[in-house]
């Protein structure tokens, strides 16, 4: 049986893993590669303070306010993934848009809710920022 550490540190390789393999063929695609990852990271690392300065519901919506731009629509959906479909889902609804889960949040979680989802994406971040940093 997996703890639940086990488990956030699985999910953040999975997303940060994405980034780290640069073997391709040509080097236009290792620079492109090597763009997505460093842009990703710097938005991985930047999210936790995001949090702790702003509130969780603040920095969704700030990365949904960003989303089509750079790679803010991807941590928002690792966010998103993390708190509904994984087997340790805070969120007893599974949204499958951004949009239904800033609805959920705005308007009906509850205070202890919030709170237990902070916790558990400022725990998930400590995960991603290692895997994201990671070469």
């Amino acid at each position: 049986m997996k703890s639940i550490a086990q488990a956030r540190a699985k999910f953040a390789w999975e997303c940060a893993s994405k980034y780290n393999s640069l073997e391709t063929d040509s080097e236009e695609d290792k620079k492109r590669k090597k763009k997505a990852k460093d842009e990703y990271s710097a938005i991985v690392d930047k999210v936790p303070t995001y949090i702790k300065t702003n509130g969780l519901l603040n920095t969704l919506a700030f990365l949904y306010s960003k989303k089509g731009s750079g790679k803010n629509g991807e941590v928002l959906k690792n966010i998103r993934e993390w708190l509904t479909h994984s087997e340790y889902g805070l969120l007893s609804l599974n949204p499958n848009t951004d949009e239904q889960l800033m609805t959920h949040l705005t308007t009906s979680a509850t205070a202890k809710d919030l709170i237990q989802c902070t916790t558990e994406v400022l725990a998930l971040f400590n995960w991603l920022r290692r895997f994201a940093k990671s070469e």
